[in-house]
């Protein structure tokens, strides 16, 4: 993937921001929390500024990460905010996108995700029932990705 020359030298305030639809944020989120602890300093929508405008929050959080990973369902499919922060993301930093595919059976219909589909190199998460070492891998391949550059 393409890096921003700007960004070779940018301090970043967090690792990566992990955004999922609001419905799925409890699950997902604590399976990131619980993977991630202590290897990358991560956010989420919870830890957007409280009482500030969503897109405000959300313009912020593309800014302050050197990573952005959407987690996409089909909950994240049918929801404008959500695909708004992914327009957002591929207009300033696309080079920084990492999307997780979070459900295997997805219909896409979107345009702007289409496209981040198909040029992002998505990883795609095994599932709950998946055997240990295929859930190791997907959050190595995570961790590999999101190293410091």
């Amino acid at each position: 993937m393409l890096h921003n020359r700007e960004e070779e030298h940018a301090v970043f305030d967090y690792d990566i921001v992990v955004f999922a639809q609001d419905e799925d944020c409890g699950g997902i989120h604590s399976h990131f929390m619980e993977a991630l602890q202590g290897q990358r300093k991560v956010i989420t929508r919870d830890d957007f500024v409280p009482g500030a405008a969503q897109v405000d929050a959300i313009v912020e959080s593309i800014r302050a990460c050197q990573w952005i990973v959407p987690v996409i369902t089909s909950n994240f499919l049918s929801d404008n905010v959500s695909v708004d922060f992914i327009s957002r993301a591929q207009f300033s930093r696309p080079h920084a996108l990492i999307p997780v595919i979070w459900e295997q059976e997805l219909a896409v219909t979107d345009v702007t995700i289409a496209e981040l589909l198909r040029v992002g190199d998505p990883l795609y998460r095994p599932g709950d029932h998946a055997a240990p070492g295929n859930k190791r891998l997907f959050w190595l391949s995570l961790l590999e990705r999101t190293a410091s550059r």
